[in-house]
């Protein structure tokens, strides 16, 4: 899921090329509505460079549109697993 590409409005395809940037390149990623469909997503992030974007992710409300990690919605939810560093920016409470 990469911000700002055609594949987040994908529904047709399970899986699609997508291409982010000069720097990344080309990417196969499964689409939305397959994600969707599991019972339990796991999203994973590590270090100090994603902890702003993890601290807007986690904050309520989302903002319009949406990050696409907040359109994630399998049925048994998203379990985050941050480092310690990916959750610095996070308020204590939420860190527990």
């Amino acid at each position: 899921m990469f911000p700002g590409t055609d594949l987040l409005e994908e529904r047709a395809r399970c899986a699609a090329a997508v291409h982010v940037d000069a720097r990344v390149g080309w990417r196969i990623s499964i689409t939305l509505p397959v994600i969707n469909q599991a019972h339990r997503v796991l999203a994973l992030a590590a270090g100090r460079r994603k902890a702003d974007i993890i601290r807007r992710v986690l904050a309520a409300p989302p903002p319009t549109p949406p990050y696409p990690a907040q359109r994630l919605a399998p049925r048994a939810g998203v379990e985050w697993h941050l480092d310690e560093a990916a959750a610095s920016a996070l308020p204590g409470e939420v860190r527990a």
